[in-house]
């Protein structure tokens, strides 16, 4: 093909391409410029604007000063939302009195109060809320000071009080008040009234943060006495002033060691310390010449003698050995508690308050009452006792009890006792009474052990018999030409290897472990059983031939129960405690009528008890206060069935006039006298039949004593209620209660 050709007809298609492309823009710019030929028209006019709200720079002001000034500002906005610059606004206060505000919204403080601040334009308007309350930045007092002539004179104090801006606070919150208002008071309205002489005292005026005070005094003589000790201010020192009449009088030092004696006339005065504290060296008394309008200053500078300290640390009774006391006052000392639970300070300063704190630490194994003790030490002999119990507390596997005391022995086979102790029947190798259980001296292992009146006797697991206490009656079983009374146990003479031992009052009896029966002491009414009335010093063996489960005693009368199963009593039978039928004493072992097999027998005061091996209870004997449990107070010579009817009695113990039982399940119950609550039920009623001991614990023993009763439960907890005067109930009180609280203190 000829490219010339190709190159003609390209350039005619390209030509009629561009004047398409001419028409269409032509056509493009005729529907641009006009509406199928019609004149174009002119824009709408814009709206005129118009204020619709108004915004305030804040919404309230607070002013704290008159003639104070705050601007506020005002943003106007029209029906588009859009600021309108330049718009008329109008400004306005609600109370002028309080507030103004200025054409351009410059608020100015007048007055105290409160008003409201509006800002218009056109129809549109806002508030800001305006709040002044004056506050104080200074306080002005006139006169600046006070002299009065003689006491009871007046003068009122004028306060001038100014905000920030130098104008004068109306109507303050002023608060009155005077250091001193034995030399001079104030009242609400700043009038002051002088009441004695003395150092000046300070009425001080306050209101917000702010406070201004003057000195006021009254135009007389005073003294200000101070009394010291080893440095220190003494207090509670009577201090007597004798002024020149010879008039005299007292006044007591304060915490702060001092006292002021006011209102003194011109002339010789004497101060004396009357009485002088225990210890105090000084000079005593002391003479001062007392001028017209002027205060004199007496100290009585003194030292006190040295203080000694002696202190225990024990666990019931037990010394903790190694245990370390801190010692602190007016001295700081540390002492070690020695191998008897002894710790001691030879020489320590009293101090003028003399007061101490104890404290005790470095030991284990034992719970103290408190481990800080506060105490005032004197000069001289000072004690301070760290009361502890141990830790874990010893479980109980019995508990008997004497006159005003009590025993028991732990699972780990020790012994304690608590209460009176005035014969050594605690065991302690004392004659001091305990509140809480000690232990009984010799480190034996017992087995058992059982209270008389005022003795104890155990018997060893090894079978050995030892009494302590009293032995007016020779009812230690000590062999000699005297019954001296015994502080720690003692062996019972005769060699025999025992199964047990029961105390009465003034005699004692036992069964070997091949079931022979011995007594001795008292023999006045035939207790002892060998036949005759003569007193032995010595185990006797008990007349009959039987073979003996158990004996026990009572006031002055035995009892024991055979393996065999039958029961015999003997001794005192006024009341037909012997169950013979009679009220005869016995010499020798008599058989209990009834024909009942027994488990169990025990002798109260003039009453007997005993459980059969059908688990019934029968009481016999005295029944005065209802203590043999069958709803009367008859006496009975005869084993007779106590009410309610229980056929699971697993104990049941004679007390002085009252007896208590346990029966199966752990129910404890009691009867008879109730006057010290020892019954046990929260009150101190007689009762004449079984009642249920409170407090719902699960008994293994109970056990009845003169004015108390014990228990110890199944979980080896012991409990006691009832009389207190010694401490018989081992909680570390002398309180008595009618029902059961813990042995040992509850801490």
């Amino acid at each position: 093909m000829d490219r010339r050709r190709l190159s003609s007809v390209d350039r005619e298609a390209g030509h009629i391409e561009n004047m398409r492309y001419i028409r269409l823009t032509a056509v493009l710019l005729l529907v641009a410029c006009g509406d199928s030929g019609t004149t174009p028209t002119s824009p709408p006019t814009p709206p005129t604007p118009v204020a619709t709200s108004i915004t305030l720079s804040v919404t309230s002001l607070s002013f704290s000063s008159l003639g104070a000034t705050q601007q506020l500002t005002a943003t106007v906005k029209d029906q588009n939302e859009a600021t309108m610059s330049g718009a008329s606004v109008t400004w306005s206060s609600s109370s002028a009195s309080v507030a103004t505000v200025s054409s351009t919204g410059l608020v100015t403080a007048v007055a105290n109060g409160t008003t409201t601040i509006t800002a218009t334009s056109g129809s549109a308007s806002a508030n800001s809320n305006a709040s002044i309350q004056q506050v104080a930045v200074s306080i002005t007092l006139s006169p600046d000071s006070l002299v009065f002539a003689a006491p009871g004179d007046t003068a009122t104090v004028m306060a001038t009080i100014l905000d920030a801006g130098g104008s004068e606070v109306t109507s303050p919150n002023l608060t009155w008040s005077s250091s001193d208002t034995t030399t001079a008071t104030v009242d609400s309205s700043g009038v002051v009234t002088g009441v004695a002489s003395g150092p000046a005292a300070t009425v001080k005026a306050q209101t917000d943060d702010q406070e201004a005070e003057i000195s006021t005094r009254v135009k007389l003589g005073y003294m200000d006495v101070a009394v010291t000790g080893d440095g220190d201010p003494v207090p509670d020192v009577p201090v007597w002033l004798t002024d020149p009449t010879g008039t005299n009088t007292k006044k007591t030092t304060t915490s702060a060691g001092g006292v002021v004696f006011r209102n003194l006339q011109p002339g010789e005065h004497t101060v004396t310390l009357q009485p002088v504290p225990t210890g105090l060296m000084v000079t005593n008394p002391q003479t001062v010449q007392v001028n017209e309008d002027q205060g004199h200053d007496l100290v009585f500078t003194g030292l006190f003698a040295p203080a000694q300290i002696t202190g225990t640390a024990k666990s019931w009774g037990t010394p903790v050995e190694g245990a370390v006391v801190r010692i602190e006052g007016k001295d700081t000392v540390e002492v070690t508690v020695n191998s008897a639970g002894v710790f001691q300070v030879d020489s320590i300063r009293r101090g003028g308050s003399g007061a101490y704190t104890f404290t005790i630490s470095n030991y284990s194994g034992v719970r103290f009452k408190e481990t800080t003790l506060t105490e005032t030490v004197e000069s001289g002999a000072n004690t301070a006792d760290f009361i502890g119990r141990p830790d874990p507390e010893p479980t109980l596997a019995s508990i008997t009890g004497g006159a005003h005391y009590t025993c028991t022995i732990t699972t780990e086979d020790e012994a304690y006792c608590w209460g009176e102790n005035n014969y050594g029947q605690l065991g302690d190798d004392t004659i001091t009474d305990h509140l809480l259980p000690v232990l009984v001296s010799g480190l034996h292992s017992w087995g058992s052990i059982t209270a008389g009146n005022y003795h104890t006797c155990g018997v060893t697991t090894a079978g050995q018999a030892y009494c302590w206490g009293s032995n007016a009656d020779c009812q230690l079983g000590i062999s000699g030409s005297t019954c001296p009374d015994h502080t720690v146990p003692t062996l019972v003479s005769g060699g025999y290897t025992w199964a047990l031992l029961t105390g009465g009052v003034g005699h004692t009896c036992g069964v070997t472990t091949t079931g022979q029966a011995y007594c001795w002491g008292s023999n006045l009414h035939g207790q002892l059983g060998d036949g005759t009335t003569t007193h032995r010093t010595i185990p006797t063996l008990v007349n009959g031939g039987h073979n003996w489960a158990s004996v026990t005693g009572g006031r002055s009368h035995t009892c024991g129960v055979t393996t065999g199963g039958e029961a015999y009593c003997w001794g005192f039978n006024r009341d037909g405690n012997l169950g013979d039928g009679t009220t005869t004493h016995r010499t020798i072992p008599t058989l209990v009528n009834g024909g009942h097999n027994w488990a169990s027998v025990t002798g109260g005061n003039t009453h007997s008890c005993g459980v059969t091996t059908l688990s019934k209870a029968y009481c016999w004997g005295r029944n005065s206060d209802g203590h043999l449990g069958d709803g009367t107070t008859t006496n009975r010579s005869v084993p007779t069935l106590v009410s309610r009817g229980f056929t699971n009695w697993v104990s049941v113990d004679g007390g002085e006039f009252h007896s208590c039982g346990v029966i199966a399940g752990g129910a404890a119950y009691c009867w008879g006298r109730n006057r010290s609550g020892k019954l046990g039920d929260g009150t101190t009623n007689q009762r004449t039949i079984p009642t249920l001991v409170n407090g719902g614990h699960n008994w293994a023993s109970v056990w009845g004593s003169g004015g108390h009763t014990c228990g110890v439960t199944t979980g080896g907890e012991g409990y006691c209620w009832g009389n207190n005067g010694y401490g018989a109930r081992g909680d570390g009180t002398t309180t008595k209660s009618s029902v059961p609280v813990k042995v040992g203190g509850n801490w």
